[in-house]
């Protein structure tokens, strides 16, 4: 039991190593709403939502566009991508301002 202990607890050191290792490069955000959102499907594909109706994606991981939200302000607070064109967004707020969009 003692060595199992033990050997988990070295397990745990060197992953936290090797996180704190992780170099870290800032990136200039695509707008100047705030962001809530995010959706990593790979390197290069990634959506992000936030304040005022606000959806952004990437298709190549650096250059950010900014899509079409639906009509009203929403504060989308979440995003799920499923692809490059699919994703489904999540607003919060009072009543009708909380409602789920997803692209066609």
């Amino acid at each position: 039991m003692k060595k199992s202990i033990g050997l988990m607890i070295s397990l745990l050191c060197a992953a936290s190593a090797s996180v704190a290792a992780a170099e870290w490069q800032l990136m200039t955000s695509p707008t100047s709403a705030e962001l809530r959102g995010l959706s990593v499907l790979d390197n290069n594909i990634v959506w992000a939502s936030g304040a005022n109706s606000t959806i952004v994606r990437s298709l190549d991981g650096q250059q950010w566009t900014p899509l079409n939200a639906p009509r009203g302000e929403f504060d989308f607070r979440d995003i799920e991508a499923f692809s490059e064109r699919d994703a489904i967004v999540m607003s919060a707020g009072p009543g009708a301002a909380s409602t789920l969009w997803v692209t066609q």
